[in-house]
């Protein structure tokens, strides 16, 4: 199990997000003021294994309309779908360390702008 709380960087600041939520095949941690929320999940489908990690954030923005206040989330999420045999751990650690490095700053920029 992973440890409670668990704690993620963003722009310099450390989120610290205490786990409020476990079924066994999922765990969800939020920060005290909701704004942040992480989830930790395993999902059997067929003979695949889903694992997915996500982070989700909150917050309270103006719509451009209406100039009203209103909530707005964003999401970003890895998720690995792992047949029943034929990959081992390392080789399934090794393709996510290689995509982990691929996904740099520069590759974000281009990704937030719609490139492909």
């Amino acid at each position: 199990m992973f440890a409670d709380p668990q704690t993620i960087t963003i722009a310099g600041s450390a989120k610290s997000l205490v786990r409020i939520s476990d079924d066994g095949l999922k765990s969800i941690y939020q920060t005290a003021d909701e704004e942040y929320r992480f989830t930790i999940s395993h999902r059997k489908s067929g003979n695949r294994t889903q694992r997915m990690i996500r982070l989700d954030r909150r917050i309270v923005a103006a719509d451009p309309l209406t100039a009203a206040n209103q909530y707005a989330s964003a999401g970003v999420y890895i998720v690995i779908d792992q047949p029943a045999f034929g990959f081992t751990s390392t080789q399934l650690k090794d393709a996510c360390a290689g995509l982990m490095a691929w996904f740099d700053a520069t590759a974000q920029g281009k990704l937030l702008a719609s490139e492909h």
